[in-house]
């Protein structure tokens, strides 16, 4: 019996479920996808990053399923209100709340069974989608991949623990609500808005924090860049700040906006203003609270999508500026090698063609002269010495990089691409080097690193050096770039070396190559910003339908006061026009600061690229930024298009 009444009413509100049924399918889409992803044998075998954080990657799985399962929950809750006379007339004739509460469950189950089948064959092909846009990103090969058996079943195993949990969450309605609620709940009266101006204070005291904590964390962004010391307390601070303000300007503007608008009588007294603006300010009054979390989530979740993406391309630039050279050799002058330099050019011969190589040495005179302008003093710092190159290796290494030469006479220069070196003031520094006193000529930060060994370098005339000590015996190779394996090249290179803090055998290497940074970076972001986008997109789209079905769960409310309003002489269009304003106000609300809040994001990455020295890609802020919002703006345009032809059927067919 209570099957067929299920399908019967799944059948009959097909049309109120459709928001649910479409959260739902693109929900288990994404997690489908995802855990197939996070499963994927292929992946497994092509990325040498992906199994030590693959265990991460399950527990966000994880984790987002207890989330979406109370959102859910929540979201389910809105269809219950939607049809609570349906299920005040069931009680009313005899049946328990046991009996309702299964069959709403049975209800909900086989909308999960269909959405089920959908959000699988959706992930298939999403799950396609998603590896080819890793592969892209972590720069690996792309071919059909195979499916994961595992990834199913964890996706089965999780969408039966979401539906299981929100199942919870409406057996708990069912059995608090009263039958006078349920059968009369449609004639309750939203209560006005108290002290509208006190909101308006509070709106516009969130507009003031919001910019004070994105000027904050600007600001902080390019101290703690350039401050070797800084610690990230200010930053979290302005993080702080802009959540709560993000949370309180739409709970007050909320509270006052369409109260402040009904003080206009000129606005008021054209067409159906008056009667929006009513409806508008006891609807946004007691979901105030509701739209201000929804906002958040979207905010942050754009943020949190802008900053992964700059990340790979801070990554991707970050390689270049790391990995001068195709392989960057540095030997320690005070040990023999494991290999040598003239070795180690027999061995990459092997592989590929060396174009080029390039040798220069780092000198030392034992002295902490420089390190004195510098914060490192005291326990840990007692090794750290002054690094010199000469002006002849420098340039030498500059021509073969396409930089900037150098012509120094009398002076030197600092290199360095750190932004803390470069806050740091030599101005008064006047070495005696060699018998002879040096100035300071000005700093050198947009060439890539040359020598990792080094805080910094110091840039001297060759005769500076002439007395000085060899520290590190460096050489950049240059290869034609053919085809072979990084993996086994690298083996060539490792020697075995105690550990300093325990008992072990390490294996280390005197040389690195550019191509296992380029892979490591791009295989590391590249699956930080699946997992960001993951997280990012199912908070958006759970935030949508949770707002999407709040509206549709006063609808009942609504049709009596849409009837009235016809009853005083609106035609139909009209009445359509007034319900279009009004679910479009409150549906864009918690919208509007998320979209915006790209600009900033643009900004402030845009501002760490160039910190960071990665001129190479001056706009790419901008242009994630751009690409997030519209995305976004496509979701809410569905949501927003289904949520209003549902809510005009409902409450114009009259």
């Amino acid at each position: 019996m209570f099957g067929k009444l299920a399908f019967r009413n799944v059948k009959r509100q097909m049309g109120n479920y459709l928001i649910y049924y479409i959260t739902v399918s693109l929900t288990i889409a994404l997690m489908f996808a995802f855990n197939s992803v996070v499963t994927s044998p292929d992946l497994a075998e092509k990325a040498r990053s992906f199994s030590d954080i693959a265990g991460g990657l399950v527990m966000i799985s994880v984790m987002m399923a207890l989330i979406v399962a109370f959102v859910l929950g929540y979201a389910s809750s809105f269809l219950l209100k939607l049809r609570k006379r349906e299920f005040g007339t069931y009680l009313t004739m005899g049946m328990t709340r046991f009996d309702m509460i299964l069959l709403f469950t049975m209800e909900t189950l086989i909308i999960g069974l269909i959405s089920l089948v959908t959000g699988i064959l959706a992930g298939i092909f999403l799950y396609q989608v998603l590896m080819s846009l890793l592969s892209s990103l972590m720069e690996i090969s792309y071919s059909f991949s195979s499916y994961s058996l595992y990834g199913f079943l964890m996706t089965a195993g999780l969408v039966l623990l979401v539906f299981l949990l929100s199942s919870v969450t409406c057996a708990l309605y069912l059995f608090r609500v009263s039958i006078y609620d349920l059968i009369h709940g449609s004639r309750k009266n939203e209560k006005p808005v108290r002290h509208p101006m006190f909101w308006f204070f509070v709106t516009l005291l969130s507009i003031a924090g919001i910019v004070a904590g994105a000027v904050m964390f600007y600001q902080e962004m390019i101290h703690i860049f350039r401050d070797m010391e800084a610690l990230p307390g200010r930053m979290l601070m302005s993080l702080l700040i802009l959540a709560v303000s993000v949370f309180f300007i739409h709970v007050g503007a909320s509270r006052c906006l369409a109260d402040l608008m009904l003080r206009f009588r000129t606005f008021c007294s054209r067409g159906t203003n008056t009667f929006v603006l009513r409806q508008l300010s006891g609807k946004l009054r007691s979901n105030s609270i509701l739209i201000g979390i929804v906002a958040f989530l979207i905010t942050f979740a754009v943020i949190g999508s802008d900053f992964s993406l700059l990340m790979k391309t801070f990554m991707q630039s970050s390689t270049d500026h790391s990995y001068p050279f195709d392989v960057n050799a540095e030997i320690s002058a005070s040990s023999s090698p494991a290999v040598s330099i003239s070795e180690a050019e027999q061995i990459l011969e092997k592989y590929d063609t060396v174009e080029d190589r390039t040798d220069y040495t780092v000198y030392t005179n034992h002295q902490r002269y420089f390190f004195e302008f510098t914060p490192w003093r005291g326990d840990g710092f007692e090794g750290l010495v002054d690094s010199y190159i000469s002006e002849s290796d420098f340039n030498r290494v500059q021509k073969a990089l396409g930089q900037k030469t150098l012509h120094l006479e009398d002076t030197f220069w600092i290199y360095s691409s750190s932004p803390q070196i470069q806050s740091l003031d030599f101005r008064s520094a006047a070495p005696v080097l060699n018998g002879k006193t040096y100035t300071y000529g000005g700093m050198i930060s947009s060439s890539p690193y040359i020598v990792r060994k080094a805080y910094f370098l110091i840039i001297v005339p060759d005769e500076a050096v002439k007395q000085m000590a060899p520290l590190l015996y460096c050489s950049g190779f240059s290869l034609k770039g053919g085809e072979y394996d990084i993996a086994d090249l690298e083996k060539e290179f490792l020697y075995e070396t105690p550990s300093l803090v325990s008992d072990r055998i390490l294996l280390a290497s005197d040389y690195e190559f550019k191509q296992s940074g380029w892979e490591y970076a791009s295989q590391a972001s590249g699956i930080f910003v699946l997992g960001a986008l993951y997280i990012a997109v199912i908070f958006i789209f759970l935030a949508m339908a949770v707002l999407a079905l709040k509206i549709l769960s006063g609808v009942s409310e609504d049709k009596r006061k849409y009837r009235i309003l016809t009853q005083i002489g609106a035609d139909r269009m009209t009445a359509s026009k007034a319900l279009f304003c009004q679910i479009f106000v409150f549906f864009i609300l918690p919208f509007v600061l998320p979209l915006l809040s790209a600009i900033p994001c643009a900004v402030i990455g845009q501002k760490a690229c160039t910190l960071l020295g990665y001129v190479s890609h001056p706009r790419a802020a901008y242009f994630i930024s751009g690409g997030i919002a519209l995305v976004i703006l496509a979701g809410y345009l569905l949501y927003f298009t289904v949520t209003y032809l549902t809510a005009r059927r409902h409450i114009l067919e009259y």
